[in-house]
């Protein structure tokens, strides 16, 4: 296999791609994002409570990682951010700090009508744009620094967390490049080469999570179990590492191959025990092992429920979509848009539209074989020029 064709064999996965990247915060929003927790960490900091002196704002979950997806129904982010002060845990309790940084907040003229109370954070609600979800902490002496304590949701306890460590460890995850044989080299046992020739398994697995989280919240927006719907935490967890074991165990001849045997996987790493007849469910944290992502399933075993059936229908989609060969861009789109829902498909689909014109009206359209998709590519086959003569 030339590496021409890599374009031919990964184009739906490019569309995927620029659909999920469609979904993410803007370049703009981002720095909008920045600008603004650090003004809350200068107001905390200023607030003149001494436990809030040396207090650090630091993002965290998919705003750290960079797996962000637009909610679907509102224009508003989800963004995460702890509030790190700087005290053992033993030596506060979480109801108290709860109320130190919520009352710093609601004390400034500027977020006093923005502040929002929530189980263990405060919001503060940015219309247009996103909210901003603050969760105290401390210092969680018990394990050597290796962590933080956050809050209970009854404000009665502290929970061990590491918000740092895990996002270095999704980095980590993220990091392993997947590798790929063509068929013919597969069956031959032959050489095996990076998985693109564009560079566009950078950062694979990141993209992996935005789909399945976006999915997510297609499958869910109007199921009858909604309420018991998989977190993003969850998903991220447990994607990575069944993303981790599919390419340290097989190369790939696509990107769809592989997230096919992810989402295969990922009921694997969650763990299941009985005790006296009830199952207990735990994704541990990869970098805190007493925090676990599955702490809800124990309260109802309808939270397997959801995640069983939300899977197996996802995997049918992407299985119906690697199975299209040779067909129109409108034909993986209507597929994409059971996966994605309509509006971002639509959005990448009339970008696509924009580019096609323009660049036939330059005279540089490609249409890669097969597919009826526009390229820039070695691999497209330039039309040609429409005469009387039809020559």
């Amino acid at each position: 296999m030339t590496k021409s064709m890599y374009p031919i064999i990964n184009e739906k996965w490019t569309l995927l791609r620029e659909i999920a990247e469609s979904l993410e915060l803007t370049e703009t929003q981002k720095k909008l994002a920045e600008e603004r927790y650090e003004a809350v960490a200068k107001v905390l900091a200023e607030s003149g409570n001494p436990l809030l002196e040396h207090a650090k704002i630091y993002p965290q979950g998919s705003f750290r990682l960079g797996t962000s997806v637009k909610p679907l129904g509102r224009e508003e982010f989800d963004l995460d951010f702890v509030c790190h002060v700087p005290i053992d845990s033993s030596m506060i309790t979480s109801k108290e700090i709860y109320s130190v940084v919520g009352d710093a907040l609601s004390s400034h003229g500027t977020y006093e009508k923005m502040l929002e109370p929530k189980k263990r954070c405060w919001r503060l609600n940015y219309a247009g744009d996103f909210h901003m979800d603050i969760t105290p902490s401390t210092i969680d002496e018990q394990h050597s620094g290796d962590g933080e304590m956050v809050p209970d949701k009854e404000l009665s306890d502290w929970k061990e967390s590491n918000p740092i460590g895990y996002a270095e460890w999704v980095e980590r995850m993220d990091s392993i490049s997947p590798t790929v044989s063509s068929p013919r080299m597969a069956m031959e046992s032959a050489s095996i080469e990076p998985l693109d020739t564009d560079n566009s398994n950078n950062g694979v697995l990141k993209k992996f999570i935005q789909i399945i989280k976006r999915n997510r919240d297609v499958y869910f927006q109007e199921h009858p179990l909604g309420d018991y719907a998989p977190i993003s935490i969850l998903l991220t967890t447990i994607a990575a590492k069944a993303y981790q074991m599919c390419v340290e165990r097989k190369s790939y001849t696509d990107m769809l191959e592989l997230f096919e045997d992810v989402l295969r996987a990922m009921p694997r790493f969650i763990q299941r025990s009985n005790e006296w007849g009830d199952s207990k469910y735990m994704v541990e944290n990869p970098s805190h092992p007493k925090e676990n992502f599955a702490e809800k399933w124990n309260d109802s075993r309808l939270y397997e429920d959801a995640f069983n059936t939300w899977n197996s229908d996802f995997i049918r989609l992407v299985r119906e979509l690697r199975a299209m060969e040779g067909k129109g861009l409108d034909v993986y789109a209507n597929k994409m848009k059971e996966l994605l829902g309509k509006n971002p498909v639509e959005r990448v689909i009339e970008v696509r539209a924009k580019s096609m014109y323009d660049h036939k009206s330059s005279g540089t359209l490609g249409i890669l074989a097969g597919l009826g998709t526009v390229a820039n590519t070695a691999s497209a086959v330039t039309p040609k020029k429409n005469t009387f003569f039809g020559s």
